[in-house]
């Protein structure tokens, strides 16, 4: 996704560009222009394919910016997201504009963005995240960070393969003694699930709706009833501080996962004293 920010709030525009990134990582492409000379030039040399405006950036408000968009026609049908609640009662927004209150939360300008590329058919990678039709007209059941059919497209993939080759263990074991950085990617019986790793540490798990210590554990506890599961690894770059739901050193999370795991081995045994 190709989102324009139009806001001289530079913490404005990162906490956006933190929801965004945690969200689409890789597939994502973020600008931020800080006034609206600047936002137009960059939309001229470069169609977004949504812009996200501020109330006011340097003195102009958003009904401004809308103004200004529409009123070039290789830019008018721009998808356009305008934070300023008092155009509610001004302006009747049109299929291709969201209006939301100026402090919004990121969460809801990520589901606008996601909303009008659906409904302007603009994105169909956006049409296969959480709470948005999937092909099979139900609720994705994906990652919400990064969805992708699980061809890597021309990406930098370091290691594939399965895990009847290499445990999940192994695998983990192997990328965090070499430092890597980057997401892996698992498919276990038709869900996606993603570790994130930076410089060798576990700072991300995502797995259907979980994320954290929950979605580590489900995700092992998966590749452990799945040994034919495909997975990939590809070089990214660091996840934001905001994204981060792991924070404990590897050996303390993969010891939590290996105690459960045991723990539900000896639970399912009938017979096995524990």
């Amino acid at each position: 996704m190709n989102v324009l920010v139009v806001t001289a709030d530079d913490p404005q525009a990162r906490a956006l560009w933190a929801r965004f990134y945690k969200r689409l990582l890789g597939d994502l492409v973020f600008r931020h222009a800080s006034s609206v000379p600047e936002a137009l030039a960059q939309m001229r040399a470069e169609l977004p394919d949504v812009v996200v405006s501020a109330r006011e950036t340097g003195g102009v408000g958003a009904l401004e910016v809308l103004q200004r968009v529409r009123g070039e026609t290789k830019l008018r049908e721009v998808p356009l997201i305008l934070l300023d609640e008092a155009l509610l009662g001004r302006l009747s927004p049109s299929r291709l504009e969201a209006i939301l209150a100026a402090d919004a939360h990121p969460a809801d300008v990520l589901e606008a963005a996601f909303t009008l590329l659906i409904t302007n058919g603009r994105f169909r990678e956006a049409a296969r995240a959480p709470h948005a039709p999937s092909d099979a007209g139900h609720p994705s059941r994906g990652c919400a960070l990064a969805r992708r059919h699980y061809a890597p497209r021309g990406r930098e993939v370091k290691v594939s393969g399965t895990l009847e080759v290499m445990s999940l263990f192994d695998l983990v074991l192997s990328l965090t003694q070499k430092r890597n950085s980057g997401r892996l990617y698992l498919l276990l019986a038709g869900v996606e699930a993603l570790l994130v790793f930076q410089q060798g540490r576990f700072v991300h798990a995502e797995y259907e709706q979980e994320t954290g210590e929950t979605a580590l554990l489900h995700i092992f506890l998966e590749a452990e009833r799945h040994p034919e599961a495909e997975f990939f690894f590809e070089p990214s770059p660091p996840l934001p501080q905001e994204g981060m739901t792991l924070h404990a050193p590897v050996q303390e999370l993969l010891l939590k996962v290996a105690v459960a795991l045991d723990h539900r081995r000896n639970v399912a045994a009938p017979g096995v004293q524990t």
